[in-house]
Order: structure tokens, then sequence, then C-alpha cells
């Protein structure tokens, strides 16, 4: 709290006591403690001692270096190394591979000790030795060998050494080999002292964006105000002077705003920055990363073609990697951008090239990384694509999926969250109804747990639980979870089109509870998003135009109803999408049109036979059936009858039957 002269006073609610006092020790109904960051023995109701101080300074530090919170494993085992975490060149935190593995996973190891005794004994132990390693001094986490002293010698002093080595050379091979030898000491040091120089300078640099911006309503930046002010100022002050820090700050911008649905301004940012980068060898990890962002972006927008080449320019760049470094990782990365870039066009071409780095990875010792659950993901989508019906394999893709994300994100982290959500579809296609339900509720509970405040994540999580209860048939429970992802996304403004999905999926809930105009609402931000993506004319337009048709002919606007269905005609080289067609059907219904209304639900009931895993499948044949007691068919009845057999009994269907009117027969199921 502060006061009125600005003091500030930390409270602490049952969690604090004084340090020479064993008798009294303050009371608390629950422990509190931070989840993830909270030490073994603090989960396990021990007192608090500096032990637990320290593991949780080691667990922030953790966070900072690879993103996540600390993974500490039951039995007495180890924690997990920090630098495997990050040893995907395509994870955020990639940057921090290096000095992790060379020594802050000792550092991070020591600090996260499962054991109290064996962690720093106070916090200024864990501080002096990340100074001693900011000064190029051995780590003391653990007893230094003489090797690694000896490492750590010729860190600090390069040019004596290097001055060393050049005198024996030359005393050895001649004034020539000296010569040379200094050149390339030389310009390995430079090097160095570039990379040290960009990264110091954009470092200072993001310092004073977060400092100096001006939010246009006042109080705490957002997001986007931010990556605006970053990406002017690298172009304004940094590009005169560094071009290569420059590019540095808006590959930086660009991925950020493409993750924030912002892709005309992700494009440009990335493109410069590849400008910028130039065709230096030095430079060919961030080429890469930049033709794999640029790949995505383009898929998102449904730019096939330029995704595939962007794609292939990352394969040529790993190539000449694993020729240079012999590091497989990145060309394989960039085969499952290529795969990805294939999956709408030709998805059993990237299913074959999912398939193939799938199985590379245990020969390039990458199981169990970033690299192994992009590609399980992959894999997953586009198997549900070209073999719906192995829902054996896409269960095992999907526990796989769970087991890694765990293992790598951690059990209380938004990544893994994430992946519970993404997996309930595959449980639910698999009839596996009590696992898919299981799974979305977990994925929203652990994201109130971690958000608290809006976040994608959480959004996604929530949406992904509506989805799930639309499909049973439960609105009511349904629009409660929609209502709360689609009011994230509004305050995030975000704008992508899992979020169009969303807003028409909860529209098409809200229809079937009555609540049309809330569902007409919600449409509108769906039609708003697909022209931002030029997705208009697309099967996902021509079904946010059928649900918008729909909700208008449930309030006896016919007009509405045909204006809307104009905006999106029939497209004859295209599948027609169901929802698009239904409520074409129901138009001549409402204009007294039968006979056209019967040919398009026949047309319908051709391709949307009766399944017990979908409810949408009703829709025409709740209309078939109304059109026959309508015009008075016994004998079109009868066959349909004959074909739905058992499903028959399924509601709503079977109250259509029951009582065939438009109440009953034109419900959404």
């Amino acid at each position: 709290l502060v006061d009125a002269g600005g003091h500030v006073r930390l409270l602490a609610f049952g969690i604090g006591q004084f340090t020479d006092s064993l008798d009294e020790r303050t009371q608390t109904l629950w422990r509190a403690m931070t989840p993830g960051y909270a030490a073994p023995e603090q989960l396990r109701g021990a007192p608090p001692s500096t032990a637990i101080d320290v593991y949780g300074l080691g667990a922030l530090l953790h966070r900072l270096l690879t993103g996540r919170t600390p993974q500490t494993a039951t039995g007495g085992s180890e924690s997990t190394q920090p630098s495997l975490l990050v040893r995907s060149a395509d994870d955020a935190y990639h940057r921090h591979y290096v000095p992790l593995k060379n020594d802050l996973d000792r550092v991070l190891l020591k600090a996260l000790a499962e054991d109290p005794e064996q962690r720093y004994p106070s916090a200024e132990a864990l501080a002096d030795d990340l100074r001693r390693w900011l000064d190029g001094q051995p780590v003391l986490a653990q007893k230094p060998r003489l090797a690694y002293r000896f490492r750590k010698f010729v860190g600090r002093n390069k040019l004596g050494v290097v001055a060393a080595v050049l005198l024996v050379a030359s005393l050895a091979g001649g004034i020539g080999s000296t010569l040379w030898q200094a050149d390339v000491a030389r310009r390995e040091a430079d090097n160095a002292r570039a990379q040290a120089q960009r990264a110091v300078l954009v470092r200072d640099f993001l310092q004073r964006v977060f400092a100096s911006t001006e939010p246009a309503t006042g109080g705490v930046p957002d997001a986007l105000e931010l990556l605006d002010e970053g990406a002017r100022r690298a172009r304004a002050d940094v590009l005169a002077t560094d071009p290569l820090a420059a590019a540095d700050i808006l590959m930086l911008t660009g991925q950020a705003r493409l993750a924030l649905g912002q892709y005309e301004e992700a494009q440009a940012d990335l493109e410069q920055a590849r400008s910028l980068l130039g065709s230096g060898t030095s430079q060919i990890r961030e080429r890469l990363r930049i033709e794999q962002e640029l790949s995505q972006l383009t898929r998102e927008r449904g730019e096939v073609d330029t995704a595939q080449r962007h794609a292939d320019a990352a394969i040529a760049l790993g190539e000449r990697v694993l020729a240079e470094d012999g590091d497989p990782e990145p060309l394989l990365s960039a085969r499952v951008s290529r795969a990805m870039s294939l999956f709408s066009g030709n998805p059993q071409a990237a299913k074959v090239l999912f398939e193939e780095v799938l199985e590379a990875l245990p020969r390039h010792g990458l199981l169990d990384t970033e690299l192994h659950i992009t590609v399980l993901q992959g894999l997953d989508t586009t198997l549900s694509v070209t073999d719906p019906d192995d829902t054996q394999r896409l269960i095992a893709l999907a526990e796989e999926q769970l087991r890694l994300s765990r293992l790598l994100d951690g059990p209380d982290s938004g990544r893994y969250a994430d992946t519970l959500a993404q997996q309930v579809p595959n449980f639910s296609r698999a009839g596996d109804h009590d696992r898919a339900e299981q799974l979305a509720f977990e994925a929203a509970a652990l994201t109130d747990r971690i958000y608290t405040k809006p976040h994608s994540t959480r959004a996604g999580a929530y949406c992904q639980l509506g989805a799930y209860l639309h499909l049973r048939g439960r609105y009511a429970e349904a629009v409660e979870r929609y209502a709360v992802a689609n009011d994230i996304n509004t305050q995030l403004k975000l704008s992508n089109l899992h979020v169009e999905a969303c807003f028409r999926l909860s529209a098409y809930a809200y229809s079937a509870l009555g609540d049309h105009r809330i569902a007409l609402v919600n449409l509108e931000q769906s039609w708003r998003i697909l022209g931002d993506h030029d997705y208009r004319v697309s099967p996902t337009g021509h079904a946010s135009c059928g649900v918008r048709a729909t909700a208008q002919l449930r309030l006896g606007d016919i007009a509405a109803a045909q204006h809307s269905l104009a905006e999106c005609p029939p497209d004859p080289a295209v599948t027609p999408q169901m929802m698009h067609t239904q409520a074409r059907a129901e138009l001549h219904v409402a204009r007294g049109e039968l006979q056209e209304a019967a040919g398009l639900a026949t047309e319908m009931r051709k391709t949307r036979r009766p399944e017990a895993g979908d409810r949408y499948w009703m829709r025409p044949w709740m209309l078939s059936l109304l059109l026959a007691h309508d015009m008075g068919d016994t004998a079109m009845k009868a066959a349909l009858l004959d074909e739905l057999g058992e499903f028959a009994k399924t509601a709503p269907l079977s109250h259509c039957l029951a009582r065939p009117d438009k109440a009953n027969c034109l419900v959404l199921p």
C-alpha cells in the first residue's frame, strides 16, 4: 500500500514472522505462495527460511532466462537442465542457450536444488556467483576443475592468451602462419565485440522505449503502443548508426506484431530486418528465423504460394547452417515451416514431410525439445484432415503432446494450458467425451490460476471449452464460456482467425438459445475480422454469412437475410458450405419456395450423413422432414425415416418428427 505521504508499505498476509522467534509464528489458514516459484519444502508446509528465498530468486532467474518456471522433479531427482529447455533455435529464449550451457545451468541448478542444504547459503552468495559470471570468473556453483578454470582464464584474458598462442605458432610455423592466426583472432574478437555492443545497444534502446512511450489514453502503455514506438525509433534513431542493431529490434517488433495479428506492420518490420541483415554468414540464423516468420504470416493471410516460397528460403539457409556448423536443427525446423505452408493446399504432402522430420529427430538428439512438440502439433492437425478415422494415432499424438508440454513448459504454465485445450477436439472426435471434458475444464481452470489480467491463452482455453459444450448441445453453459473469451479478445483488441471462430461459434450458440440479437452483434465482429484478413470469400466467410442470415430469418427480417447471403454468393468452384446452403434453403422456405428449398436440402443430406459425434447434420434432415410434411409427400417422409434408422430417435430431430412445424424443425441443434 502507498500512504498519503507516498511511502510504500509491504503487507504480508500470514507468511511473515520474526526470524528470531520460534513461538510467535504467524498462523494462517492457507499456505500462501506463488505456484511455480515455491520451493519443494514450502509446498510441504515447511516454515519460511533463507533457503526458500534463494529458491524463489533462482526461480525468477530461471523464468528470465528460459521463459518458464523451474521444473523440480519429484522423488529427490535433479531439476531439468535449463539449457535443454531453450536448445531449439525456434525458442524465444534460444539466445540464452550458450550462457546457460556454459555456466548458468550450474548456478540455477544449485539455487533450485531439491535439498535446501545444497542451495546457496544466502541470496548474497547467489548474487556473488552471478557477479563472478558477469566478470568472466569461474562460478562456484560446483567445484571448478582445472580445464574449466583455464577456459575462464582464457575468456578473461583473450588478448594475452591469443598473443601467447601466436608466439608459439610463430616459432613453430613461421611468420606467415603467425600473421594469419592474428588476423583470424582479430576478426573473431571484432565480431565478439560487435555482438556485445549490439546486445547492449538493443537493451538500452528497449529501456528507453519503455520509459518514454506516451500511452494514447494515459496510464500504462499497451503492447501495441510499445511496438509502434520501438519500430519507429529503430528506423529513426538506430538505423543510421548501427543497421544490425536496428535489424534486431525490427525482428523483435515484427515477431511480436505477428503474434498480435498486426500482419501488415509485422511484414514491414520483418522484411526491413531481413534486408538490413544482408547475406553475411554470421546472420544466417536470424535470416532463417525471419523467413519462417514471414512464411507463417503469409500462411495466416491465405497467401499459400508466398508462404511456401518463404519456407523454401528458410530451408536453403538451414542447409547452409548444416554445412557450415553441422547443426541439423535449423534445417529440420525450416522443413516444418514448409509442411505447414503445404497444409491448406496439399495436406497429404504436409503429412509426409511432418512424418519425415519426426523420424529424423531421434538421430539428431532432438527428442523432447520444442521442435519435437511443434512437429507433433503439425502432424496432429494434418492427420485430423487426411486420416480423421485413425483415432488411435490421434489420441497417441495428443497424449505425447501433453507429456512433452508438461516436461518443457511445466504443469503450471500457460503453454501447458494451451496444449490441454488443443487436445480437446481429438478426444471428442474419438468419442472419449469424459477425457475431452476433463481437459477442457482443466485448461480453463489453469488459466484462471495463472492469469490475473486479460490474456490470449485464457481466451483460447475458454473458447475451446465453449466449443466443446457447444458440440455437446449444452448451449447455456457454452455461451458463458464464449462470453469470457470474447470479452478478453475485445479488451486485447485481438483480431486473428481463432478470435473470429470464437465470435462466430458463440453467435450460433446464442441463436440456438433464441438470443438472435446478441448473435448478430458477435457476427458483426466475425465479419469485421474476416474482412481484415481478406477472408470473406472462403468457406469460413460463407459460414459467417449463413449463421447471420439464419439469425435474421429467426427475427423475421427476410430482406436482411437476403442481403447477408448476397454478400457471399455461392462459388461454383468451391464445395458449398452447409451453414450457407442451409440459410439459402430457409430463405426459400420463408418466401414459400418449397421446391427450391427441398432441392438444396437434398444436396446437403448427401454430404452430411447422420453421425453420433456431430449435431449440425440434423439441420438439412429436419428441414427435409418439414418440407415433406408441408408438401404432403408421405413417400419422401418414409424414405427419410428409412435412411435415418436409429438416428431418428436423436433429439431435437425426434421432436421434429413428432411435431413437424417450423418451431421444431428449424431449431438449431
